[in-house]
């Protein structure tokens, strides 16, 4: 019978075997094929790699709606994630298109306090940027109205 690599195919003579010894396993051969062996041909190929990160969840609720002008709203943003991973990173926070800041996440939380809102109804978001594990996030809007 021939010798059997790691995986259970016929080994070449060119490739390290495995061979079962007081229960180890160790290669018959340390010498590596070199470039040129019959059994091992120079090539070379691009590879993508697509990264899927863990879905999230982005909530956001306000302190005081309606609020008097002046007064101080505080915005919580709560990032969930799908997966094992806890969230970090940054959450930033938008009046319509116009940013009113960014502040780190910690246990899954990202607040955001405001004073200068003015009168009139401010149509408020949350984005989660994302970590190297999970994706990025938007919330539903909260309406806070300022009178």
């Amino acid at each position: 019978m021939a010798p059997r690599c790691w995986d259970r195919r016929p080994c070449t003579a060119a490739q390290p075997r495995l061979q079962h010894r007081r229960w180890q396993l160790r290669p018959t051969s340390s010498k590596p094929p070199t470039p040129g062996d019959q059994s091992f041909f120079a090539s070379s190929k691009t590879v993508s790699q697509t990264v899927v990160k863990y879905p999230t969840t982005t909530t956001l609720s306000s302190s005081l709606n309606p609020s008097h002008a002046g007064n101080a709203v505080t915005f919580t943003a709560h990032v969930a994630s799908a997966g094992p991973i806890a969230p970090s990173g940054k959450v930033q926070f938008f009046d319509g298109t116009t940013s009113i800041g960014a502040t780190t996440v910690s246990a899954q939380i990202a607040t955001l306090t405001k004073s200068t809102l003015a009168l009139g109804t401010h149509s408020i978001t949350a984005h989660y940027l994302g970590d190297n594990a999970n994706a990025k996030s938007i919330s539903l809007a909260v309406i806070q109205t300022v009178q």
